[in-house]
């Protein structure tokens, strides 16, 4: 009997340390800039964003809205990317708000999802305000 006993705390203590050790890891999704939640009319606003993975990364999807109170200044921009299949991706742009009047104010939502190839996903947004300040920032 205490032969059996033995035999299953082994085995309980050598099925647990092993579900330790299978962490389940995402992709790593990192927002260098934006680092502001508040931007003036006029500025340039960086968008630099890094994913990167111990694997490869299989999807990714970067989603942008911008919601302004003049609908004609409203956006959207999708990007789908299917099949990566790369450890590290990195995406940069540009948003000029110099074409945007002063009077306008305007809500950014970006979202940034990433999988790889075992479904295992990661995800993070970010949200920034631009309008006319007095005094600028």
């Amino acid at each position: 009997m205490k032969k059996i006993i033995s035999i299953l705390t082994i085995f309980l203590f050598c099925t647990c340390s092993v579900d330790e050790e299978r962490m389940i890891e995402s992709p790593s999704i990192s927002i260098i800039n934006p680092t502001q939640d508040l931007y003036n009319i006029g500025q340039m606003i960086n968008i630099d964003i890094l994913i990167s993975h111990n694997e490869v990364i299989d999807n990714i999807t970067y989603y942008e809205t911008c919601n302004c109170t003049d609908d004609e200044f409203d956006s959207l921009e999708l990007i789908e990317l299917k099949n990566v299949y790369e450890k590290e991706w990195s995406y940069t742009k540009n948003i000029d708000t110099n074409n945007i009047p002063e009077t306008v104010m305007c809500d950014y939502n970006i979202e940034i999802s990433a999988d790889d190839l075992n479904g295992n996903e990661s995800v993070k947004s970010i949200y920034f305000h631009v309008m006319t300040m007095n005094g600028g920032i």
